[in-house]
């Protein structure tokens, strides 16, 4: 089954393809969009690719590919034509690192790889909708492979700190980083920070929040009446 973050791919030639036309209308818009529904594929852009684009397609092919052989060729051809492709780094942190220490320095590679093809401005201008924006999300996947790492390596407090940017740029969470971060708070003994966190995603009914909300009760209250209704 290829990664579903091939699946971009469509995101990504729709977006190049919207960029050089104008519509006076939603409608309008939408009529053009609808005439590729069905088709095997939409038309190219009428403008060459950046090397970055080019190098953001290698990925989605990587993504597709059935061996880790080709992966990882096609990651490092992407790297080739852009050393700003946050998501080569990201793929060769997941394929080919053999310790812990060695991703980090893949994801942090790729973290700067992102910062570098975004821009200030795009920090500035799209926190608070940073998934949403389709370029930001090799950023978003290199960040949070940092975090993770430096979890596994017992840096709580620097995990920590990642998770709470991500949620900050993208408080939607389309990622689940806020079940990460209340893990790690949880196992810190962070209770005041966990707190807000549960309040700020307050209606989040899953079992695992649900479930950390009570945790957090009976650590906070004891067997308190609103800890006992929390179960």
């Amino acid at each position: 089954m290829a990664d579903r973050r091939a699946l971009e791919r469509v995101s990504s030639d729709l977006t190049r393809l919207l960029a050089k036309q104008s519509f006076e209308t939603m409608e309008e818009a939408n009529e053009f969009i609808n005439q590729f529904v069905g088709t095997k594929g939409l038309p190219s852009p009428e403008r060459g690719l950046t090397p970055l684009e080019q190098a953001q397609d290698k990925m989605y092919e990587a993504w597709e590919a059935r061996s880790r052989k080709a992966r990882v060729r096609l990651a490092r051809e992407a790297l080739a034509l852009s050393p700003d492709c946050a998501d080569a780094y990201v793929l060769l942190a997941e394929e080919t690192a053999r310790t812990p220490n060695e991703a980090l320095k893949l994801y942090e590679e790729g973290m700067r790889a992102g910062e570098r093809a975004l821009g200030p401005e795009a920090f500035a201008e799209d926190a608070g909708n940073f998934w949403g924006v389709l370029e930001t999300r090799p950023y978003m996947r290199a960040r949070a492979g940092v975090a993770e790492c430096l979890w596994e390596m017992g840096e709580a407090r620097r995990a920590v700190e990642h998770y709470q940017e991500l949620l900050r740029l993208n408080p939607g969470d389309n990622r689940g980083n806020r079940y990460l971060l209340a893990r790690l708070l949880l196992q810190e003994g962070r209770g005041e920070e966990l707190g807000a966190l549960l309040k700020e995603y307050g209606e989040d009914a899953s079992a695992e929040w649900l479930y950390t909300r009570a945790l957090w009760l009976f650590r906070n209250e004891g067997e308190s009446p609103r800890a006992s209704r929390s179960l």
